[in-house]
């Protein structure tokens, strides 16, 4: 059976430098990947590289059994959807028109259906920004527009979700609430989530797999019950210490000198 996504002697190079050497990789339905690495280690980079939005200076990506660079768009956007870390609104729209762009992949007819517009409003509702449909995008705070484009991505109704710091600029209660909501996905057949996040022990309650990008473009990819402190301690570049409770494990920054 074809994974979702995987790749074969990925390799990508920025300034000069090996971010990510010969990485074979797979990811499959059900799973949920965190992507952990120090700044600047080429996390972003390589979501943007599984995304199809930059070339890797070698191997290859192929999405759901095929090249990725042989998929048109708009059936690459029905298989995978991708959230950046930052973006600008150019224009002024009410933030229900703006989830119902991501719709246009799956588009019929040049109005919107009301499948549309179900798919749209259940996004918002997931993430309890209901009452903010026929506000200006313009107008919201940084969590609220970060919450919007996580329901734009929903909405665009991928079974891969690739998304880039989706946990930024949002409070505590929000973090666990949109994580838990990303690896309720997962659950569903088919679908799967790879997620780039700084947020590490709430991120790691809910992976079910870790892609660590270490030093001069080694890379380790294994399941989140087989981290180690030693390992994500090597990864980040600063001691940490594991402890447990509740039967959960967490890791702590080591006090500095």
């Amino acid at each position: 059976m074809s994974a979702l996504l995987d790749s074969q002697a990925l390799t990508l190079r920025a300034d000069g430098r090996t971010l990510l050497n010969a990485l074979d990789w797979r990811l499959e339905a059900g799973q949920c990947w965190a992507v952990i690495g120090r700044n600047g280690a080429g996390k972003s980079t390589l979501l943007r590289t599984l995304a199809g939005l930059r070339t890797a200076e070698g191997g290859r990506i192929q999405l759901a059994g095929r090249a990725l660079a042989d998929w048109p768009l708009a059936g690459r956007a029905r298989q995978l959807g991708y959230l950046p870390q930052s973006w600008r609104d150019a224009f002024a729209c009410q933030v229900l028109d703006a989830l119902l762009i991501a719709r246009h992949p799956h588009r019929q007819a040049y109005w919107d259906s009301a499948e549309d517009i179900a798919s749209a409003r259940a996004a918002l509702a997931a993430l309890d920004i209901g009452h903010l449909a026929a506000r200006d995008i313009r107008t919201l705070s940084g969590g609220e527009r970060q919450r919007v484009a996580v329901a734009a991505l929903l909405t665009q109704d991928a079974p891969l979700l690739l998304l880039d710091e989706p946990a930024a600029a949002l409070d505590i209660g929000h973090q666990a609430q949109l994580l838990a909501l990303l690896a309720a996905r997962c659950q569903r057949p088919g679908h799967a989530v790879m997620l780039v996040s700084h947020e590490l022990n709430l991120t790691l309650q809910h992976a079910s797999h870790a892609l660590l990008l270490l030093d001069d473009g080694r890379w380790r990819a294994l399941p989140v019950a087989e981290l180690s402190d030693e390992l994500l301690s090597a990864c980040l570049g600063h001691p940490l210490l594991e402890i447990q409770r509740d039967g959960r494990r967490y890791w702590l920054p080591a006090a500095g000198p």
